[in-house]
């Protein structure tokens, strides 16, 4: 069985940054790696991508105290809103271009008042949304601009890297991201003033448990093993039930530690080279998939290359999602639905549902079905996801 998700994590590694928990520079080395990988003056490491964004925000907030609204694309990971709740601010949304299934540039210039603190654009999926255009608003506004790269480490626009195309900017090192350590978050800028504020905030937090540091290495080998598709495929009716399925209620930020940041500085030195794979596997999917007249992928914008995190499918007729769904689970190749509502449609954040504000997130949300692009992804794999699709 061919996982949804999966990132090159031996086991060897594992054991091998488990010297970490002692190694005091650790942290700070792969901060220093980060930063000159990313072309970021500042990297910080946190516990998850919200985690980042809540550091990011706080010290922004001290640069701007009377502006207080963070706007999100109504189509993006939820839980974001958790960062901006726990500061007291207030969440605002902004719709998604039909194209790119990211934010819309004019959509988001409606959005923009005199309260606007931050813009939160994201990369979906690894692809690239336009951060020219965006931070050119945003600075026409006084307003920052955040670039949540979670989903794109690596990817470039105009030769510039996701997560510095804003102000400051995230990534996650969550399951599912292109590197991962089970956990994690970071945040990065080139600005000295927003830098303090971030330090200064994530000297105030806690360190994860003693239990969790002890759990970690245990989880990282369960989450290795499971991503293996001999070992998926044996055992998937038990692996399945760990899947991500309902929105998070609850975020704890909190510090990293030095095992996690060892075996980071390990995936990360081998990340270009994940990228290309999940590039060609994605690119060579795109190309076979886009005249498909009964779907929707994204638009490639001029000038980027996007990282496929996965390859996002928007199916125009909804009811078609499930037969492919189960075609591909029934070939060996596991899928997934992401963020099924839009933002508003899981939170009331007080916008009228008298018409809809956001019709482009509320079409794509239901309708959008991931497919994986990872290394494991073969060429026999590629040629049953195509057949898949051939009467759509």
């Amino acid at each position: 069985m061919i996982p949804t998700t999966s990132v090159p994590l031996p086991i060897k590694d594992i054991f091998l940054s488990l010297y970490g928990f002692w190694g005091s520079h650790t942290m700070d080395r792969f901060e220093e790696e980060f930063s000159n990988y990313i072309g970021a003056r500042y990297s910080f490491l946190l516990n998850s991508g919200t985690a980042a964004l809540f550091a990011i925000l706080k010290s922004i907030k001290r640069l701007s105290p009377d502006r207080d609204e963070v706007i999100l694309p109504a189509y993006t990971v939820p839980t974001l809103t958790l960062a901006i709740n726990a500061l007291g601010l207030k969440t605002r949304l902004c719709d998604i271009n039909a194209s790119t299934f990211n934010i819309d540039t004019a959509s988001l210039q409606r959005s923009i008042t005199h309260k606007t603190l931050a813009v939160v654009g994201a990369h979906m999926f690894g692809f690239l949304y336009h951060a020219d255009e965006v931070r050119w608003f945003c600075e026409k506004e006084g307003v920052f601009l955040i670039d949540d790269a979670a989903q794109a480490p690596g990817a470039e626009l105009l030769g510039k890297k996701a997560g510095t195309m804003g102000h400051a900017g995230l990534f996650s090192l969550c399951k599912g991201k292109n590197i991962s350590t089970f956990t994690g978050g970071i945040a990065v800028t080139d600005r000295t003033d927003i830098a303090d504020g971030i330090r200064e905030s994530i000297e105030l937090l806690p360190e994860n448990s003693r239990l969790y540091r002890i759990k970690l290495p245990i989880l990282l080998l369960a989450f290795s093993l499971a991503m293996r598709p001999s070992i998926n495929g044996s055992f998937f009716p038990i692996i399945s039930r760990f899947k991500s399925t309902t929105v998070h209620q609850n975020f704890f930020p909190c510090k990293f530690n030095g095992f996690q940041a060892s075996l980071a500085r390990r995936q990360l030195a081998m990340l270009d080279r994940i990228n290309r794979a999940r590039t060609d596997i994605g690119m060579t999917l795109y190309e076979r998939l886009k005249k498909k007249d009964g779907i929707l992928l994204p638009k490639i914008i001029e000038g980027s290359k996007p990282t496929f995190n996965h390859l996002p499918v928007v199916f125009k007729r909804i009811e078609d999602i499930d037969s492919v769904q189960k075609k591909l689970l029934s070939w060996g190749i596991d899928t997934a639905r992401m963020y099924l509502r839009p933002i508003h449609k899981v939170y009331n954040l007080g916008y009228s549902m008298r018409e809809d504000p956001f019709p482009n997130a509320s079409y794509i949300a239901p309708r959008l079905l991931t497919l994986p692009t990872h290394p494991d992804v073969t060429e026999k794999y590629i040629e049953r996801i195509i057949k898949a699709f051939a009467n759509l």
